[in-house]
């Protein structure tokens, strides 16, 4: 995929060091799944988004970062606190 190989080649080494396993990818549902299921390994409050640009064509990655804006993050916000996507 599209992602393997941008690890392959970018993320993967130096300064990066990003193992692949540490990338949520899928729909909103299993993004979502895939951050509760690290949140019961390494409890934690706040999340690093790392979106690549220019991987994709301009309106799919736009796409993208909505989704993730108005699908995903809102799961993880409280009444006190709502979810900020900067």
């Amino acid at each position: 995929s599209d992602y393997d190989w941008l690890f392959e080649r970018a993320y993967s080494v130096p300064p990066y060091n990003v193992p692949l396993g540490r990338v949520v990818c899928g729909t909103p549902d299993d993004v979502a799944h895939q951050i509760e299921e690290l949140q019961r390994v390494v409890p934690f409050d706040e999340m690093f988004l790392w979106h690549n640009l220019g991987l994709h064509e301009e309106r799919l990655e736009i796409n993208a970062l909505e989704l993730f804006a108005t699908k995903v993050a809102p799961k993880f916000s409280t009444a006190s606190q709502p979810a900020a996507v900067v």
